[in-house]
């Protein structure tokens, strides 16, 4: 299970893992090995998602999934498989847990009496400065 919050997790038929050979430095050994990782979760069409979840994550991850609905993550960051499977999974957790943290909204307040008076009396002592500095013949 890949564990996302306490109230939701995604089972590990759902995920669908890909390694592929890696670029960057290494030498002969990058050229045998699959390290990077790539992890795939299909939203669209995800058994254990809630219409709601469904609908919210299809908005905010909109520009972050493929036209199939699907959700992809890739590392390739470590020369080990197994770390590059980690970073990825943590990767996919963030990206979902943000996703679904729901949003704030703003409560609107007002200015202080005080802080407009203030504010106020500024504006009249910059004024005044500014006059000052200013020179008129007679």
């Amino acid at each position: 299970m890949l564990v996302v919050t306490h109230r939701f997790s995604i089972p590990e038929s759902e995920l669908e893992t890909t390694f592929s050979r890696s670029g960057g430095p290494g030498g002969q050994h990058v050229n045998k090995v699959s390290t990077a990782v790539r992890i795939r979760w299909n939203v669209k069409e995800s058994p254990t998602l809630s219409e709601h979840r469904r609908r919210v994550l299809l908005q905010r991850l909109g520009s972050r999934l493929t036209n199939a609905g699907d959700l992809v993550v890739t590392s390739s960051a470590s020369r080990s498989q197994s770390s590059n499977v980690l970073d990825a999974r943590s990767k996919m957790v963030s990206i979902l847990a943000s996703a679904l943290t729901p949003v704030r909204r703003r409560v609107a307040t007002r200015k202080t009496k005080s802080s407009v008076r203030r504010r106020l009396e500024k504006k009249k002592q910059n004024s005044q400065r500014k006059k000052q500095r200013s020179w008129k013949p007679d």
